[in-house]
């Protein structure tokens, strides 16, 4: 099954949140391209696409979602889900909890929250998943940084991971277990 892209089409501007609203909807394949384009007034995609079928994420999907604070859960236990596209939160420049635990993807693009400047919470972020290098940049301009216990949970993939520690850099950073 997919989602016909005028779907949402009377409810851009007037949704406040899309926490669960395709949760567990295991025939969903495909989403279009901008599926939540002009939801400007929508600040939680919490357990968005949890448990769905989706076979890959496309990079406008949050575009124009300058509102969105929570991505907690958005994508998680998706097994065909294999990359987060570049790009993919650029205009959620208020966002600040993030958890994907995606099971099966081996990448994370450079910059993935870099103009995500507010975000605080990476917990569990890539837990579980099959990540082996983690970028340098991934959470470059991210300082405001607290909680990120739990990132890399299962980190027998990593061979590479950024310099997250340095105080200097992420100096809010209070949880430190970032790998149990």
């Amino acid at each position: 099954e997919s989602i016909e892209c005028d779907l949402f089409e009377s409810c851009k501007g007037r949704v406040t949140t899309c926490a669960n609203i395709f949760d567990q909807c295991t025939n969903l394949h495909t989403i279009y391209n901008g599926l939540f384009e002009g939801f400007d007034k929508c600040t939680d995609f919490s357990l968005a696409f949890h448990y769905t079928a989706l076979n890959s994420i496309p990079a406008n999907t949050f575009r124009g979602c300058s509102s969105a604070v929570k991505f907690n859960s958005t994508f998680s236990a998706i097994p065909n889900i294999l990359s987060i596209p570049a790009g993919l939160f650029d205009d959620c420049v208020n966002a600040k909890e993030f958890a994907f635990e995606l099971l099966n993807i081996s990448t994370v693009p450079e910059r993935l929250f870099a103009k995500c400047v507010k975000a605080t919470f990476f917990r569990g972020t890539f837990r579980q998943s099959h990540v082996t290098t983690v970028p340098g940049n991934v959470f470059e301009n991210c300082r405001a940084i607290e909680n990120v216990s739990s990132c890399f949970e299962n980190w027998s993939w990593i061979t590479s991971l950024p310099e997250m520690w340095n105080t200097s850099l992420y100096p809010k950073i209070k949880t430190y277990n970032a790998f149990a």
